[in-house]
């Protein structure tokens, strides 16, 4: 019963961890969807920039270029990081998973091994009680002669 609880009790952590990993993937996710989203409202705004200041100076174009460039770094470099953390997550996830399965697996041998013993103990109950009853007979047989 205790190895039951015990593997009931693993369970339900990894059960948490688990959760606590999918909910720790999807705020990154959001996170770094967030700052893609806001890295390409700056590169859009650098693009109309440069167009409005394109007439005005060459400097000014060289500048917002190298800073569009710059942005468009950025947003493929925080791509890749989210594409990592998505892979990291999800592997993170699918060991888990597998550590749930394994655990369940065990929980379940050991119910059976719980049953097993059950009944053994009841037919050792039940053998009990016939021998007491024998014992009784022959007591009664005893006393009678």
């Amino acid at each position: 019963c205790d190895t039951l609880e015990s593997s009931s009790q693993g369970l339900a952590q990894l059960q948490d961890k688990l959760e606590s990993q999918k909910q720790e993937h999807a705020n990154l996710v959001a996170v770094l969807e967030n700052n893609i989203d806001k890295l390409e409202t700056d590169l859009a705004k650098a693009g109309q920039d440069a167009l409005a200041l394109g007439e005005a100076s060459a400097k000014k174009e060289t500048e917002s270029g190298a800073q569009m460039a710059m942005l468009e770094r950025e947003a493929e470099r925080l791509r890749e990081q989210l594409v990592a953390a998505e892979s990291k997550a999800e592997a993170r996830i699918t060991k888990l998973e597998s550590q749930l399965g394994e655990a369940e697996k065990r929980a379940n041998e050991k119910t059976g091994e719980i049953a097993a013993l059950k009944d053994e103990l009841d037919a050792c109950k039940d053998q009990l009680n016939d021998s007491e009853l024998q014992l009784r007979d022959l007591a009664e047989e005893y006393d009678a002669k």
